[in-house]
């Protein structure tokens, strides 16, 4: 128990690792995706089509389902042995494959159907015409992500973190080239021109997707965890156990799916540069949630897994509260950045090319909404993990449709005088309820948050960001004014590393235990 803190760590580096290329990676694409396609129409058809396949990613791959079958996976692995996985996997993997076929084919028809039938002019009529075309040709690549976000649960579970990590980095690298093509060879701004792009920049997805697969496919039989097609019939019941569990965990993760695409929706609806801005900054915060809340929640969850099989709920409670600790104190300072610093962050990823300031200053309030919601949106990958891991999948559904009706209520009485805005705020708000509620919940069951210590680390984390950020964007004001994209660059480092050298003061001051932590792991990889 007293070297939890340092093992979760340990692991979580690595995966950060991974995770961290993977997103300075994204963020390039960013950078080009603003270059080629700018903030408005065009820009704002792509990313909502790419809301589909992203919607059936979050639900099958990386939600409810992923997380449903790796307490599965540690039972049958527990109880009888690893052919016994093997053979649920090969019943598994096939039907997920079969599902996620008839809905992608069903999808596709129906975009087919309304973009045939849409006879709106102008603007407005072409943004959704532009949609329709591309939504058929980014749906499949939802069945291959999808069996490859199971696929990573079933590793995580293996104890293989970090190269399912890197192998996300395919997509990036595939859409990095597309859009460097266009970039390169300054594709027409035409409708007609970035239209057949756009075609290209899908197939490149597609891709990408099945470029992943193989390779956690090769990897799965690596980890000696391929399915064994030879004994498939004898492990038929693993899809009602699967249903049982994963059904509250789907119905869910559908509601939060729902909600999403409705911001888009709405967003879509606002302005032609609505679902532009909520995209590019949930892009940009990507790279806090992804290092910290993903890498730290697919350990944790691995290591609840094996506890909660193990009947030793106080390790998986002890697991959780390191692990929250060390979250506020990673995220709390990446949000405070965000939400101080977010005009030269924009600056240097997004603006140039066809991305303008207008653009820009649709995306300022979305930033520093968003900036805010940062450890929450990070804090759920650490508290859901400890109701998946004992299989009670039906609380946090209880959770998440509250914090869902809280989020379509305000996105609805914000939007009018915040417009996308709103719908940013709406969410951070919805993110800090739907986390209080399941601390609640964690409390009845036992398995309840340590408030005196993951306070006192808020509290600190909180204190030592705030002093960071208001003395660095002082000085940033008094003395920077903006002289194009290599001095914002050269800004943004110098305000980084400052921003950083003062937050870590001001927590060694205060008496964080989250610094002891690190240093410890990084003296021990270097004895």
């Amino acid at each position: 128990m007293k070297n939890s803190s340092k093992g979760i760590m340990g692991k979580v580096c690595g995966v950060s690792g991974a995770i961290l290329i993977s997103r300075i990676l994204g963020l390039f694409r960013v950078r080009l995706e603003a270059e080629v396609l700018g903030g408005g129409a065009v820009a704002s058809a792509w990313h909502f089509a790419f809301t589909f396949p992203n919607v059936l990613r979050r639900l099958f791959g990386e939600g409810a389902l992923g997380n449903a079958l790796m307490p599965i996976v540690a039972e049958l692995d527990t109880k009888y042995g690893r052919e016994s996985v093997k053979g649920a996997l090969a019943v598994v993997f096939p039907c997920l494959g079969a599902l996620l076929g008839g809905i992608v084919i069903l999808c596709s028809l129906i975009a087919l159907i309304l973009g045939n039938c849409l006879t709106g002019t102008g603007e407005e009529g072409d943004r959704w015409r532009l949609v329709f075309i591309l939504t058929p040709l980014l749906m499949p690549y939802t069945i291959f992500i999808c069996l490859t976000g199971v696929m990573t649960a079933v590793l995580n579970y293996a104890r293989c973190f970090i190269l399912p990590a890197f192998y996300s980095l395919s997509m990036n690298i595939f859409l990095v080239g597309g859009l460097l093509w266009g970039w390169y060879s300054k594709a027409d701004s035409t409708l007609p021109e970035l239209k057949r792009f756009l075609v290209v920049l899908s197939l490149l997805f597609l891709i990408s997707g099945i470029v992943q697969f193989v390779l956690m496919v090769i990897q799965l039989k690596i980890v000696n965890f391929s399915p064994d097609f030879s004994s498939w019939r004898q492990h038929t019941g693993v899809l009602k156990k699967l249903y049982n569990v994963a059904l509250p965990g789907i119905i869910g993760g559908a509601a939060v799916q729902a909600s999403f695409f409705l911001d888009r929706n709405l967003a879509h609806w606002v302005n032609e540069q609505g679902v532009s801005a909520l995209t590019y900054v949930e892009r940009l915060i990507d790279l806090p949630i992804g290092m910290f809340g993903v890498a730290m929640g697919q350990v944790i969850m691995a290591r609840m897994t094996a506890s909660a099989a193990a009947g030793d709920l106080e390790e998986l409670r002890q697991d959780m509260n390191n692990g929250l600790r060390q979250l506020w104190f990673c995220t709390i300072p990446l949000g405070a950045g965000v939400i101080f610093f977010h005009e030269l962050l924009l600056k240097v990823i997004c603006l140039g090319g066809r991305y303008t300031m207008n653009d820009l200053d649709a995306a300022r309030q979305v930033a520093i909404f968003y900036g805010c919601g940062i450890p929450f949106f990070c804090a759920l990958k650490i508290i859901l993990p400890a109701f998946f891991a004992r299989k009670d999948m039906r609380t946090p559904l209880f959770a998440s449709l509250t914090a869902i009706a809280a989020n379509v209520i305000l996105s609805l009485a914000l939007i009018k005088c915040l417009a996308q805005g709103g719908i940013a705020l709406a969410t951070s708000c919805s993110s800090g309820i739907h986390c209080i509620l399941l601390a609640f919940f964690l409390k009845k069951a036992g398995v309840g948050i340590d408030l005196k210590k993951t306070g006192l680390s808020l509290i600190r984390a909180l204190f030592a960001a705030a002093a960071a950020g208001v003395s660095v964007k002082l000085l940033l004001d008094r003395f920077y004014h903006g002289s194009g994209r290599f001095a914002d660059i050269a800004a943004l480092a110098a305000v980084g590393g400052l921003f950083g050298v003062i937050y870590l003061v001001c927590s060694f001051v205060t008496g964080s235990r989250e610094i002891s932590e690190v240093l410890s792991r990084f003296r021990k990889k270097n004895a």
